[in-house]
């Protein structure tokens, strides 16, 4: 099995962790400091990638996100720069790793064809502008971008399982490096998530063993959506 895992960062980072255990071979993809630097928006540059490294699991979990402190417009007030620098740049990364992923994988005769994406919380409940004090972030740019995943995965897994490829959806929320006590209003279990606390999660996505599920979305959020 070869993973490849798509972005650098804390979640990025625990992916190789989890293939790594479990025996599998992994490559990254990143802008910079990764096995492959590389633009995910270029069709041709990440398609020579898949063609060097041949994956069997392709994670992706590549995109900007939007950090506190970061400038961040409300909706009525945003201009175009702004959506296109976080909806465009997300959407169009998107896109292009998922249209060249799959062509790749129809392609091939691989046993095993994953696709694993990872849409923030904000998929699925709106942020709640409370969670952020008098910090306002998470704008629309950013959650309208995390949407599209949803019905991704679902398109992929509904039109693509005749392809012997299943596609799921690992949905984080609060992964920090550095634990930190959170309301229990948004967070359950009253505490941001340790990064190494997705590996059970992460080595399930990635299993060869894991055949028959696709079109799921596995959420680890401290009960957020409860």
């Amino acid at each position: 099995m070869k993973v490849l895992v798509l972005g650098n960062g804390i979640i990025g980072k625990q992916v190789q962790v989890a293939a790594s255990s479990m025996g599998y071979d992994v490559a990254t993809v990143d802008i910079k400091d990764a096995t492959y630097n590389v633009d995910l928006r270029s069709q041709n540059e990440y398609a020579d990638v898949l063609v060097d490294f041949q994956p069997t699991v392709i994670f992706n979990t590549a995109g900007k996100d939007q950090k506190l402190g970061d400038n961040a417009s409300p909706l009525h007030s945003m201009d175009d720069k702004e959506w296109q620098d976080l909806f465009g740049h997300n959407t169009d990364l998107l896109f292009n790793v998922a249209r060249t992923s799959l062509g790749y994988f129809m392609n091939t005769k691989l046993d095993y064809k994953k696709l694993v994406f990872t849409p923030s919380t904000y998929s699925f409940v709106a942020p709640n502008p409370n969670f952020y004090d008098k910090d306002f972030v998470k704008s629309f740019g950013y959650v309208g971008s995390q949407s599209v995943y949803v019905n991704l995965v679902q398109y992929v897994a509904t039109n693509y399982a005749k392809h012997n490829i299943t596609c799921n959806g690992l949905v984080p929320h609060l992964v920090m490096e550095e634990s930190k006590d959170i309301d229990t209003t948004y967070s359950p279990l009253g505490r941001t998530c340790n990064p190494n606390e997705l590996q059970p999660v992460l080595r399930m996505l990635i299993d060869k063993d894991n055949s028959y599920m696709t079109g799921e979305f596995i959420k680890v959020n401290g009960g957020w959506l409860c």
